[in-house]
């Protein structure tokens, strides 16, 4: 076998796996791309699933708070609670986690700034089926 025979018999087999790689390589990028969207979507599911949860416990306190004391302002957290769940308020800054456990009635309030948006329609548009 001549050199240039063996030297282009190597040079394919080189290239076709350099072009094999790249394919390989692009198809990982792809799975990672989506994997990354994926991940994305999970975290945002778990963050809607907690806002419905932490407002379930954020009016069991609130009628449990009214019955214990009496004090009208629990009520009308609760009703505030519903209405910003249910995309009749506008949601505060920072509503997310414990937001309605630093309410405390004659100290500070409940401070509307952001748009008011239902919880359900957030789940609806992440995805979410009822």
């Amino acid at each position: 076998m001549k050199l240039r025979t063996f030297l282009a018999i190597h040079f394919s087999i080189f290239l076709t796996l350099l072009i094999v790689l790249a394919v390989v390589m692009l198809e990982i990028w792809k799975i990672q791309k989506s994997l990354t969207i994926a991940e994305h979507r999970h975290y945002e599911s778990f963050k809607l699933a907690d806002q419905l949860r932490q407002s379930s416990d954020d009016l069991t306190r609130m009628v449990r708070t009214y019955t214990v004391t009496g004090n009208p302002s629990y009520k009308d957290y609760f009703h505030t609670i519903l209405a910003i769940r249910d995309g009749e308020h506008p949601r505060p800054l920072n509503y997310e986690g414990i937001y309605w456990d630093f309410i405390i009635p004659g100290e500070n309030d409940y401070a509307p700034a952001g748009e008011p948006v239902a919880l359900r329609s957030l789940m609806e548009h992440d995805g979410f089926h009822s």
